[in-house]
């Protein structure tokens, strides 16, 4: 099991080609501003360095056909 880095445990994160002109729907989780909602470029410095990762979500290679 997965378990996050505490800066980012409870984020929730929609991604899909050709959804949201290519941006992620990024829900930031946690007690503060829990309810905040936003659209990031998956590509963006803020998308890849606030989880330690130097690949963006459309890189990754799971994928769902469901």
């Amino acid at each position: 099991m997965y378990k996050a880095p505490e800066p980012i445990k409870g984020r929730e994160v929609l991604w899909g080609v050709g959804q949201n002109d290519g941006k992620m729907l990024v829900r930031k989780g946690g007690s503060r501003l829990a309810f905040i909602t936003a659209l990031i470029e998956p590509t963006s410095e803020m998308a890849t360095q606030t989880v330690g990762t130097r690949f963006a979500i459309s890189e990754s290679s799971v994928w769902s056909n469901g």
